[in-house]
């Protein structure tokens, strides 16, 4: 047999490779003209139909807020407790288990700058307390402290806060809009109504080596115990040793006794063993966690202490400045 491939099989390779050369060639001259706005974000115009709805549509569509040279980029998107988990996705349950009741946002853009935009969350936590919990849980590590209002921090391109019962959040594209996102949040706060937030635990804490931005409020499930609810912790730093000091207010002195003996049990029986250390506190107990040192205590309605600190000297110091605070 002929192996020799025939003349019309040639020719048709050579009519093939002419089409490949002709679309190289044209790919190759194309990216001299790249038109860069066609894979920009589209800017909706003013006022244009919302982008999605996942809740009610009652109530405020947050464009009171938005700053001169702002544009709505889309209709109010609103999620309740069923559907948050639809906006954020991996954050639903936290924000759940402190009384979440409603999240608003919305989208605002520079029609100018389709790459310029930022976006504002409303997050109704029912209450004060409420919104600052989820404000403490996930503080960013890049946070610098803000005095627009009592609890709030920005970063390089978003702002953070409590006002009322709301917890905000506005996050901007770029960096180049940090104005524009403080502008929002100070538009924000003075057009939104607010009261004050209900966390007098705060000041119990003994000022001495406090990093107040490291307050936090844990509404569930503190340091792994499922009875635990409600406790604040901060974190100290004692002769260079970083460590962490807890309370919770509960219903009554018996509760707290009750808390504080449940807790210390909860320890035991998960491998800690309490220690004959003598601190000078009624009731106070000290016990090794493996590496680390807990202190557990109450006093009047307040359960206690200190959370697995490396140093039993330092747990024991810092439990009993904290004793001499609580009144």
């Amino acid at each position: 047999m002929d192996s020799r491939p025939a003349r019309t099989e040639t020719y048709v390779g050579l009519v093939i490779l002419f089409t490949l050369a002709v679309i190289a060639a044209g790919i190759f001259l194309k990216q001299f003209h790249y038109d860069a706005a066609l894979f920009a974000p589209a800017v909706p115009e003013t006022g244009s139909a919302p982008a999605s709805s996942a809740g009610s549509s009652d109530g405020p569509d947050l464009s009171d807020y938005a700053t001169a040279g702002l544009s709505p980029m889309s209709g109010v998107e609103v999620f309740g407790p069923e559907t948050l988990s639809e906006k954020i996705d991996g954050k639903a349950e936290m924000y759940l288990s402190a009384g979440f009741k409603e999240l608003r946002c919305r989208r605002f853009g520079r029609s100018d700058r389709p790459n310029e935009w930022l976006e504002l969350f409303v997050y109704d936590m029912d209450n004060p307390r409420n919104a600052f919990a989820v404000f403490s849980l996930q503080k960013r590590a890049d946070a610098e402290e803000l005095s627009i209002v009592r609890f709030s921090y920005r970063t390089s391109n978003a702002l953070y806060l409590v006002h009322g019962r709301h917890y905000v959040e506005i996050v901007a594209s770029v960096e180049s809009m940090a104005e524009d996102v403080l502008a929002v949040g100070l538009k924000f706060i003075q057009t939104m109504p607010a009261e004050g937030a209900n966390v007098g635990e705060i000041g119990l804490f003994p000022p001495e080596g406090l990093d107040p931005s490291s307050v936090a409020l844990h509404v569930s499930d503190v340091f792994g115990f499922s009875e635990l609810d409600n406790t604040f912790t901060a974190s100290y730093n004692v002769d260079g040793v970083t460590v962490t000091a807890f309370l919770s207010r509960r219903k009554s002195p018996e509760d707290a006794a009750r808390m504080a003996e449940a807790y210390r049990r909860f320890l035991v029986e998960n491998g800690a063993t309490v220690t004959d250390a003598n601190l000078g506190i009624e009731g106070a107990r000290v016990l090794k966690v493996f590496d680390t040192f807990e202190v557990v205590f109450s006093k009047g309605s307040f359960l206690a202490g200190v959370h697995e600190a490396d140093d039993g000297d330092v747990a024991g110091r810092l439990a009993v400045r904290l004793h001499q605070g609580i009144r």
